[in-house]
């Protein structure tokens, strides 16, 4: 099992290599529909679930010392660690997932740019065609963009690419999560940040958080989708269901019959 080590934000705490549990004791806040132009504010401790540098999912609880804060972020490692390689490679298949999704919508908008120029010779709508043919060529291989010149030819084929990686990467999340029947998905506390989006991208950025639990429920699904071991089965659709997903939803992710679900969940 993969151990998570507990880090305390300062001048000299920083993340290493692995999974790794970021906290700080301080001021928190938050905004509410309420009030969005004043946040409330409370002491509180701030936790950061890393694997080395890169953020996999965060939360926050309010506490009134630093004693508790120290002990909440304690515990806090001690329920995911059993998680962590799991969460790290269902995070990183989710990530390249909204990539291979934005390099679709990246293709849409240049292929209707060049339509645009085609229509009325804009030499601006061609330029505005090119810069999305970039952003597809900086998530693109040398080779993809030497073979593919155009937009709506190298899109699929990057797709294609990230999105095989990312069912590597649901595989290894499946074989890496623990027993299902033992441990609990982690609380719903836990967000996962929207991905990165490099300035090259220059549509809209992925902005909505996810709970934690979801993403992972979803990629483990699609994991056990991807190869349909009998073994995990029935013990990951009552997990999953366990953890609030619906069973039109397990259904839909894993393509077992309605009727079976409602077998494996009878009492």
């Amino acid at each position: 099992m993969t151990h998570v080590a507990v880090i305390e934000v300062s001048g000299d705490g920083a993340p290493g290599a692995g999974p790794c549990l970021m906290w700080r004791f301080g001021q928190l806040a938050w905004r509410t529909r309420y009030a969005p132009a004043a946040p409330e504010r409370a002491q509180g401790v701030a936790m950061r679930l890393q694997d080395g540098a890169v953020v996999l999912a965060e939360r926050e609880a309010i506490c009134s010392t630093y004693a508790d804060a120290r002990d909440r972020a304690e515990a806090a490692a001690q329920q995911v660690t059993p998680w962590a390689s799991a969460i790290t490679a269902a995070v990183e298949a989710d990530r390249l997932d909204r990539h291979a999704d934005r390099v679709g919508r990246e293709a849409g908008q240049s292929e209707l740019w060049h339509a645009m120029h085609e229509r009325w010779n804009d030499n601006g709508a061609l330029e505005q065609a090119q810069t999305y043919l970039q952003a597809i060529q900086h998530v693109a291989t040398d080779d993809e963009s030497a073979t593919h010149p155009t937009a709506t030819a190298l899109a699929p084929v990057v797709q294609a690419r990230l999105r095989q990686t990312a069912d590597v990467c649901r595989r290894q999340a499946l074989a890496a999560a623990p027993d299902l029947t033992a441990h609990p998905a982690p609380g719903a506390a836990w967000s996962v940040p929207a991905p990165y989006t490099p300035p090259q991208y220059i549509g809209a950025a992925d902005e909505d958080q996810e709970e934690l639990p979801t993403l992972l429920t979803v990629q483990l699904l699609r994991a056990w989708a991807l190869d349909k071991p009998a073994v995990n089965r029935d013990s990951l659709i009552r997990w999953a269901e366990r953890s609030g997903v619906a069973k039109s939803d397990i259904h839909r992710l894993t393509g077992v019959a309605r009727t079976t679900i409602d077998r494996i969940l009878k009492p």
